[in-house]
């Protein structure tokens, strides 16, 4: 996945030597505690319409083996349906992590038998990245009533995946009081899908679209 961002040389500071390694969150994850085997001995936080939570996924958060593998997650209770309404997931790195890692989130639908009815990730949401930022957009819609309770989490990072990204760094000069680009280079990036990071979850009734404004 690519994206352009233009940024200045000078203003672009990496916090390599204040972020957690990818290997050390990794290593966080495989040593976590498994709290359970099936997801009716999970604890759900009840929520509400409108509604928002933020949660940060550290070492000592409780993990499940998915079906996808090993995580960290969060799970709460759905409100009782009265109405559509839009599910919006942002995820980025904990504060002191630096811009080198991201999460790659995946949501989990279970009814109220704590059946899997839907799951939601790249291939079926909106997605939006931006500054090692990811955004998840879905709706919960008269068809997903069955929709009890959401689960949070992410998928393992198995082969070093992330999200490419094109810098712009130019060369510039001091002229008096004015800086003055002369040149530039442009190079790739990569910031790493990581097991460790924020996810902050907001449910909001359905609104029509505006023109001009953004789809979500």
């Amino acid at each position: 996945m690519e994206k352009f961002s233009p940024l200045l040389g000078l203003g672009l500071v990496l916090l390599s030597g204040c972020a957690t390694p990818l290997n050390e969150q990794l290593t966080h994850l495989q040593k976590a505690t498994v709290c359970c085997k099936h997801y009716n001995e999970i604890n759900y936080e009840k929520l509400n319409l409108p509604d928002a939570k933020k949660v940060e996924f550290k070492p000592e958060s409780p993990a499940f083996n998915f079906e996808s593998g090993k995580s960290f997650f969060a799970a709460y209770q759905l409100p009782p349906f009265s109405g559509p309404y839009n599910v919006t997931l942002h995820a980025y790195p904990s504060a002191g992590m630096g811009d080198s890692t991201t999460l790659r989130p995946k949501i989990l639908l279970l009814d109220e038998a704590f059946n899997v009815t839907r799951q939601i990730d790249e291939s079926n949401a909106h997605i939006r990245n931006s500054a090692g930022k990811v955004v998840m957009d879905f709706f919960v819609n008269k068809s997903d009533r069955k929709d009890y309770y959401i689960i949070l989490h992410t998928i393992p990072n198995r082969e070093n995946s992330g999200i490419t990204s094109k810098v712009y760094s130019p060369v510039i000069i001091p002229i008096g009081t004015v800086v003055v680009p002369i040149d530039g280079k442009e190079s790739s990036r990569t910031t790493y899908y990581s097991p460790m990071g924020i996810l902050e979850l907001r449910l909001s009734p359905y609104k029509p679209n505006v023109v001009g404004q953004e789809p979500y």
